[in-house]
């Protein structure tokens, strides 16, 4: 009787490896997933951060517009005014 159960066992040594190698792949994988997506969160956040605070003042866009001549003086005046 332990002939037949040796027998039919022989291989189980590499089929745990092979399972084990493959969970090791997927966990790396895995980790690798998540630093990923950790990085490019931090890097938007980085970016919707330095574009909050370097953005355009409302007068500097107003002075562009002008500039543009997308408005008259008049317009670019009293728009000023509001804005003060």
């Amino acid at each position: 009787m332990t002939g037949d159960w040796g027998g039919s066992f022989q291989n189980c040594g590499t089929l745990w490896l092979g399972a084990g190698f493959l969970g090791f792949i997927l966990m790396l994988a895995f980790w690798i997933l998540i630093i990923v997506g950790i990085v490019i969160s931090i890097r938007w956040l980085i970016y919707q951060l330095k574009s909050g605070v370097s953005g355009k003042m409302p007068l500097e866009i107003l002075k562009e517009r002008y500039a543009k001549g997308e408005i008259s003086r008049e317009e670019f005046e009293k728009m000023k005014k509001d804005l003060a």
